[in-house]
């Protein structure tokens, strides 16, 4: 991903993350029932943004063709005023020539000014996809949190059953007192699983609430960057019609 346009002196300006790719993968297993809905909404605010970012890269080349065609027109106004001031009286030539010099300069200066902030534009949204790298890590993460989970609901399942098992038995040999100390030698194991089962839910689900939040922060950014994008193409169409005037000198 990338872009590059041509200045007035015919040097070629190359984006430094040309090189770089700008897609995210993002790749979903099994997991635990009570973070699925969460899951499934994060990745969807994902793929919108990832849609909305190729639609501002289209924006922003687009612009870009247009900047370059105007610079193109900007550099042909020169020889045409050197043969309007051979064709013409000292007084209009130089009379046109300031004119014209004022309106080529003035289209400049905008279009140098339009040229910075589609700069500035490009560094935001960079850094937004870097972001987005980021989160979809985080995501990786927290997959494999609730992959353990489902591992520890699985094994605390399975010491309830034993501990119920080792109850029964208990009941029905109370002399047994070896039985009974393992007994409660199992209901302890059975504590610390618990506790530690619980501990990790609660930090998948407090990095589960830290991921929604930056999400959240991400697409108010992109939201941003659109009106801007907006704003930006607006400034465009305002340079067609001062072109549109120069190109009555050439006829």
């Amino acid at each position: 991903m990338g872009y590059s346009k041509s200045n007035p002196q015919g040097a070629e300006l190359i984006d430094p993350n040309s090189t770089g790719k700008d897609e995210v993968s993002v790749t979903w297993e099994s997991a635990g029932a009570a973070d699925t809905p969460e899951k499934e909404l994060l990745l969807s605010h994902l793929v919108e943004a990832r849609r909305d970012r190729d639609v501002l890269q289209k924006r922003l080349d687009q612009e870009l063709e247009r900047n370059r065609k105007l610079e193109e027109a900007v550099g042909s106004k020169w020889p045409h005023l050197k043969d309007l001031r051979r064709s013409q009286s000292k007084h209009d030539d130089d009379a046109d020539a300031k004119r014209l010099r004022a309106d080529l300069r003035n289209a400049l200066e905008r279009h140098e000014a339009l040229l910075a902030k589609l700069g500035a534009e490009h560094v935001r949204r960079t850094q937004s996809e870097t972001q987005l790298k980021k989160v979809t890590g985080s995501l990786a993460e927290l997959e494999s949190v609730s992959t353990k989970n489902g591992k520890l609901r699985a094994d605390l399942a399975s010491l309830r059953r034993r501990t119920a098992d080792l109850e029964a038995y208990v009941k029905s040999h109370p002399s047994n007192e070896q039985d009974l100390e393992e007994t409660k030698q199992a209901n302890e194991g059975l504590r610390t699983s618990l506790a530690a089962e619980r501990r990790q839910r609660e930090l998948a689900e407090q990095e589960l609430a830290d991921l929604t939040t930056l999400s959240r922060w991400w697409q108010a950014e992109l939201q941003r960057a659109r009106t801007q994008s907006d704003e930006l193409a607006r400034e465009l169409q305002e340079l067609r019609p001062e072109t549109g005037r120069r190109g009555k000198f050439r006829r």
